[in-house]
């Protein structure tokens, strides 16, 4: 699951909707947010009311070849129009029209000439068709049923086919159509069985099928061609806000409790929980492969449907266990025998995931390699030095083909495939280390031992590895929690376990001295954020440069904020 919030606002997220196959729109405030979902940032912002929250957003491909959109945007009895640029994420605000009632719900549908126009459901139960551009109302009905609404849905493409599903005060659903020659519109179906005021309100895919949510914690599902509740669903701790139809098995609803269920085939799939409280809103992506939900902290939660298996016990697990006498691994001195007493039982010291496959290191000094492709184990190394007892393991996260191995004696190894490379880069232990990517076969490693030493050394697979520099560390008993070096090489970023955010720039990368570190050069803080997240721990740093040399850091602490340093 991927959470994104706005760096400077924390109002409650009211709306959500996908724009695009990437592109993603909330409402904060009044206040729009694009975050591009493949990415996981925000690339653009649009302010629409003058202190007017935003209650929903719907969107509309506007050019031939998709390469922009325009999307609804309602609140309080405001709307306006709004286009975005996919290519390019550029936003172009549109005029702020009136209406004289509450806007409940709003929808795109085509007149007879195919010119797209805005109708939008009202809370007094009546229906305004308005010109898109210049804001004036071309048609309105009323239904015979004048009650009040908290919710309403319209499907159709065209003004002649446009439906109104109105949810009431009075716990029931109104269906009604919007054309009509008649002074006002009739109910066709009325649909009885909530218990409680009607919040939400959804059309299907297919507009047969209507979801409703309600004040009694319920979701129903509603047949219109029975006229009657196809499915009840009960599981929320408190009222349901929303309803959406994934695909076609699949509901998702959001609720006060602060989470999300996933219903599929009458009953529940998953469970997420987002936030304290108040999922206000939830959309799921037109293929069905996503869902975003719009949370009362302010935060944007999307994830992939479908995408994991719920365990509920532990023996729902897969287990993979080292090689026993049955897996001969074409080595004779290595002890297979997991009950043998003549030596110590062997467990996993170290461990680490590769793209397809993982890296463990036993008590014994052996390095193990298991394949997810084949569920095979193979051998990297047995008996491999000071291994045995110790090893501090990490992977690198970008390519994912490489793990970084520490050894108590201050060797560290690289290991890709089975081939190592190994380096005396401190006199103690480590204790740790990250590894990460550069460019093609080059690769920049972290190491801090048991004295505090950092030491910053670059790999080169197929030629060398050198000691680029040593760390100051700005207090004596710093501990590094996470580190991160930019693409070019030229700086580095660690956090620390106590909140800080510290950066090191190496000048002259060209001035390597060697593998000795004790004479690499020392690089001292060029700048710092003291207690960046409080006293909790950095997590985890990125870095990067832009092509004209603006340095971006992002920092993730365990306080649970993600922050951003220029």
């Amino acid at each position: 699951m991927t959470r994104l919030v706005p760096q400077y606002r924390r109002l409650p997220a009211t709306a959500i909707a996908f724009l695009s196959d990437n592109l993603l729109a909330t409402a904060n405030g009044s206040t729009i947010d694009i975050y591009d979902v493949r990415l996981k940032t925000s690339v653009g912002s649009c302010n629409v009311f003058d202190s007017v929250r935003i209650h929903g957003i719907v969107a509309r491909l506007c050019d031939a070849d998709s390469r922009s959109v325009e999307f609804l945007v309602f609140g309080s009895k405001q709307w306006t129009v709004i286009r975005i640029h996919l290519d390019s994420a550029r936003v172009e605000p549109g005029t702020v029209f009136y209406v004289d009632d509450w806007i409940k719900a709003g929808h795109w549908v085509q007149d007879d000439k195919q010119a797209w126009k805005v109708a939008l459901a009202l809370a007094h139960n009546q229906v305004h068709v308005m010109d898109s551009t210049h804001g004036n109302c071309i048609y309105n009905v009323q239904c015979a049923e004048r009650c009040i609404l908290y919710a309403a849905a319209l499907y159709g493409d065209t003004l002649q086919t446009l439906v109104v599903a109105a949810g009431t005060v009075f716990n029931k659903v109104l269906v009604w159509d919007a054309w009509t020659k008649d002074t006002e519109a009739h109910v066709r179906v009325q649909l009885s069985g909530h218990e409680g005021v009607v919040f939400g309100v959804r059309f299907g895919k297919n507009g047969r099928r209507i979801m409703s949510t309600s004040d009694d914690r319920s979701v129903r599902v509603w047949n219109l061609d029975e006229k009657s509740a196809e499915a009840v669903f009960y599981g929320h701790g408190a009222r349901v806000w929303s309803c959406v139809e994934v695909d076609g098995d699949r509901l998702v609803s959001a609720a006060e409790d602060g989470t999300c269920r996933i219903w599929r085939n009458g009953e529940t799939e998953d469970v997420w929980r987002l936030c304290p409280k108040n999922v206000w809103a939830v959309a799921a992506h037109r293929d069905g492969r996503m869902v975003a939900a719009a949370c009362g902290d302010g935060a944007v939660c999307v994830w992939t449907v479908g995408g994991r298996q719920r365990i509920e016990r532990i023996d729902e697990l897969d287990t993979i266990a080292l090689p026993g006498p049955e897996q001969a691994l074409n080595w004779p001195d290595r002890d297979i025998d997991p009950g043998s007493d003549s030596k110590e039982r062997e467990f996993i010291r170290g461990f680490a995931l590769t793209w397809d496959s993982a890296l463990v290191v036993t008590n014994h000094g052996h390095i193990l390699r298991h394949s997810t492709l084949n569920n095979s184990w193979d051998v990297v190394a047995a008996k491999y030095g000071a291994l045995s007892g110790y090893a501090m393991v990490a992977a690198e996260s970008k390519a994912g083909n490489v793990a970084a191995i520490g050894m108590r004696d201050g060797t560290v190894l690289l290991v890709c495939g089975n081939s190592i490379r190994s380096a005396q880069l401190h006199t103690c232990s480590v204790q740790w280390l990250t590894v990460t990517q550069r460019s093609d076969n080059v690769y920049d490693v972290i190491t801090v031992d048991n004295s505090g030493d950092i030491v910053w050394s670059l790999v080169t697979w197929d030629a060398s590895w050198q000691a680029v520099a040593r760390i100051e560390r700005p207090t004596a008993g710093m501990r590094v929690a996470s580190a991160a070096v930019s693409h070019e090489g030229q700086w580095l970023v660690i956090g620390s376990a106590t909140g800080s955010v510290y950066v090191y720039k190496h000048g002259d990368l060209k001035t390597i001295n060697g593998l000795d570190a004790e004479t690499a050069t020392l690089l001292q803080v060029a700048c710092k954020w003291p207690q960046a997240h409080g006293q909790h721990t950095v997590s985890a740093v990125s870095v990067d440069v832009d092509v004209v040399g603006n340095v971006r850091i992002v920092s993730g602490g365990r306080d649970g904020w993600v922050r951003t340093f220029n």
